[in-house]
């Protein structure tokens, strides 16, 4: 398919914006599905402590090091309007770069507590975790790109990345376990992998299309310096101040959202073995397959349309409320999706939990 073209004007954004946001929801569905179909294949050659450690152990520190050092960055950057001049195209080009030592930075420090904590486990379990937070660190490689293309709303790159990232990942996986042998280090290899795949489809597509984010070449998109704002100079020469303590705002609360995310799995990691995060991580990829295939891909496109909106507010004064209208419509329709699906599983719940409390009852009659 060929890529979108560039976006401009209140209307072209907000039609961007619920395209891209289409976009975002069939890549998560299809990421989900691959996800599923492999979990269910690598369950005939995997145990629950291999399970348990690449689930559980090695999943919470590649989300640790890539979720606390790009969210913040790439939610301050959806509110940023990078189409309007050329200063704050650069801005938003400067604080992509910095999710790339940040995550270096990162994942080097969840390397290292991972090996303090567990240095008495296994050569191959020590060897997996670090292959995770490599793998972090690879990705943080294409993390730059991923923020420009989400700021010019390019989603059809994301989508090729990260489908092209789940295959390979899901099959590498596969091949270590059964035709390799390798244990538990084939998940670290898929992981490394799919960073690789994640930074190759990236440099390729911005090396054919620069001009869908403003450039001529991969060369512009380097970090420079901000051409003066009229007369004053503050001294914020690389990066523009208000974006940056966006920027800050939202890590600091990303590291609630992180806890409230990843508690279960940093509770298990402190206070189960191997083999019951295994059979957690099995209840749970059932479990959560609902949540996983509509909530979370509606909250991405979301967060998508109303950060670009709010945008198209700041640029355009003369459509503010229209646009206001807008999102409060879109944000009623959200909630009673939301109230709908929750209600529906509710009454399965309680339903569930009356059939088993019923069975309980009479089995304990029998004895």
């Amino acid at each position: 398919a060929e890529p979108s073209r560039r976006v401009s004007g209140k209307n072209g954004l907000a039609a961007a914006a619920a395209r891209g946001a289409r976009t975002i929801m069939a890549l998560a569905l299809f990421q989900r599905l691959v996800n599923f179909g492999m979990n269910q294949l690598l369950l005939r050659f995997a145990d629950s402590e291999i399970l348990g450690m690449a689930s559980i152990r090695c999943e919470l520190l590649l989300s640790t090091a890539l979720f606390l050092s790009r969210e913040g960055l790439r939610l301050a950057l959806s509110r940023q309007d990078v189409t309007s001049d050329r200063r704050q195209r650069q801005s938003a080009i400067n604080l992509a770069w910095l999710a790339l030592p940040l995550g270096l930075l990162l994942s080097t420090a969840v390397g290292m507590g991972f090996l303090w904590l567990n240095e008495e486990d296994s050569v191959d379990r020590k060897l997996t975790g670090l292959l995770f937070c490599a793998g972090a660190a690879v990705e943080s490689l294409a993390e730059p790109f991923f923020i420009i293309a989400q700021a010019h709303l390019i989603t059809e790159v994301r989508a090729r990345a990260e489908g092209i990232g789940a295959i390979v990942r899901g099959f590498t996986a596969f091949a270590g376990l059964a035709l390799w042998d390798l244990g538990v280090v084939s998940f670290g290899l898929a992981q490394i992998l799919h960073g690789c795949c994640l930074v190759v489809v990236y440099l390729h597509f911005f090396h054919r299309h620069p001009e869908l984010a403003g450039a001529t070449s991969l060369l512009d998109f380097a970090p420079r310096r901000l051409p003066p704002e009229g007369d004053s100079n503050d001294g914020w020469q690389w990066f523009d101040r208000s974006t940056m303590l966006l920027a800050g705002s939202f890590t600091a609360q990303s590291l609630f959202k992180h806890a409230l995310t990843e508690g279960d799995k940093i509770v298990l990691s402190l206070t189960s073995s191997l083999p019951q995060q295994g059979v957690y991580a099995m209840a749970q990829n059932y479990g959560a397959l609902v949540a996983r295939l509509l909530l979370q891909p509606v909250e991405e496109a979301a967060r998508l349309v109303f950060g670009k909106l709010n945008t198209a507010i700041e640029g355009d004064a003369s459509t503010a409320s229209a646009t206001i209208g807008e999102m409060q419509r879109l944000f009623l329709l959200l909630l009673k999706l939301a109230l709908l699906l929750g209600l529906v599983f509710v009454c399965f719940g309680v339903a569930s939990r009356l059939s088993c409390r019923a069975e309980d009852v009479g089995a304990h009659s029998t004895r």
